[in-house]
């Protein structure tokens, strides 16, 4: 827990004086950049280092890296843990620790109580490099790779395969093209049809974002482009932000989450040139994953094809991908059994909301319960491992 003197306090207050007196006369004289809005790790340096925020504590182990990209295996803490196993396919715009936040606050930490054995992917951060790779690769080679690890290292024949926004998007396409390694399929706040409003969709109109003038000048795109971008349409946001802060100074359970929150959001990671141009080409410009105009590797990605168990969930108050947005992927799959779900809260409110905790976590358990088994151990076996013990 953070130490909070009134040396903290007192420092914050300055801060905010600052941003309340300096900031406006910035604005007027054109010297204001939108990261100014951005407080950043300003408390990093107010804080001692053993008190700063730690995240991912969840025990994993690394079971396959190449490169930056690493799968971590997190497993089920029951003896008998549940088949087939999840493996989870977070965005690549931030680092995945949001799905394992802390102790009593981690999605992964709840799913592997509840006896899932969970895979999650980590894109790592790509080198410049990497702006030469395509989306096609991110799919056929280092998803293909993660679940067919899972699939080993749990003795399975297929996976629960969960994408969240972006990573969304990559298992649909994923599943589309391989059904049959896939038990069943779980997508959050996953943009669909992008004609249906979204703030990201308006970041990406094409007629005002030149992707081919930023890859230019950048390579990859700068995670800190991305970050600015979300300020930008929503600097109102990030202001009243601010202020929610400076009232809960003397609030230590408030502030603990404020600052993992903070630090998830600004520990932006770029994004792979090309892979960035298909993606928002094909999913936000044009639609073409869902008119199934999208190839990956010379083949037509069909949403048909996916015939395994399909639920999408979806945020209430979900601004960047709306529900009427995602809500359409469901009549481009051809899943027999397709289930939308609505979860309160915002894009992301999953991992640190507590309604859209409360709800949310417990329908993908349900489900995951659903479309798994537990293996039943013999009688046999259970006398004889009790005469070892």
């Amino acid at each position: 827990m953070f130490l909070m003197d009134k040396k903290f306090v007192s420092k914050i207050q300055d801060i905010f004086i600052h941003e309340m007196t300096v900031i406006p006369s910035r604005i007027r004289d054109g010297s204001f950049k939108m990261e100014d809005m951005v407080p950043g790790y300003r408390w990093e340096y107010l804080i001692a280092p053993e008190d700063l925020p730690q995240v991912s504590l969840t025990p994993k182990e690394t079971v396959w890296e190449e490169g930056h990209v690493k799968l971590y295996r997190y497993k089920a803490q029951v003896p008998d843990p549940a088949k087939p196993p999840l493996v989870m396919v977070y965005a690549l715009i931030n680092k995945p620790f949001i799905l394992d936040l802390r102790p009593g606050n981690s999605l992964i930490e709840y799913l592997v109580k509840n006896g899932q054995d969970v895979y999650l992917v980590d894109w790592g951060e790509p080198v410049e490099e990497d702006k030469y790779l395509e989306l096609d690769f991110y799919i056929e080679h280092y998803i293909d790779r993660c679940v067919d690890k899972a699939r080993e290292f749990s003795d399975a024949e297929k996976v629960n395969l969960f994408g969240w926004c972006v990573g969304g998007s990559l298992v649909l396409i994923y599943a589309a093209l391989h059904n049959e390694k896939v038990n069943s399929l779980i997508t959050l706040t996953t943009p669909g049809d992008t004609t249906k409003g979204g703030m990201l969709s308006v970041w990406a109109d094409k007629d005002y974002f030149n992707i081919d003038k930023i890859i230019d000048v950048f390579g990859n795109i700068p995670g800190k482009f991305i970050r600015y971008g979300v300020v930008e349409i929503y600097a109102d946001r990030e202001l009243l932000k601010n202020n929610i802060f400076y009232e809960n100074l003397n609030n230590p359970q408030f502030l603990h989450l404020y600052m993992l929150i903070e630090k998830w959001m600004n520990e932006n990671i770029d994004f792979p040139g090309r892979v960035f141009k298909k993606f928002i080409e094909n999913v936000f410009q044009n639609n073409s994953l869902l008119k199934g105009n999208l190839e990956i590797n010379g083949k037509k990605v069909d949403l048909k094809k996916i015939t395994c168990p399909y639920l999408n969930m979806a945020a209430q108050l979900d601004h960047l991908v709306p529900f009427d947005s995602t809500k359409i992927i469901n009549d481009y799959v051809g899943s027999k059994e397709s289930v939308v779900e609505i979860i309160p809260g915002s894009h992301v409110g999953l991992a640190f909301e507590p309604m859209a905790q409360q709800v949310g976590w417990t329908k993908l358990l349900n489900w995951l319960k659903n479309h798994s088994e537990r293996p039943q151990v013999k009688e046999k076996e259970i006398k004889e491992k009790t005469k070892k013990h």
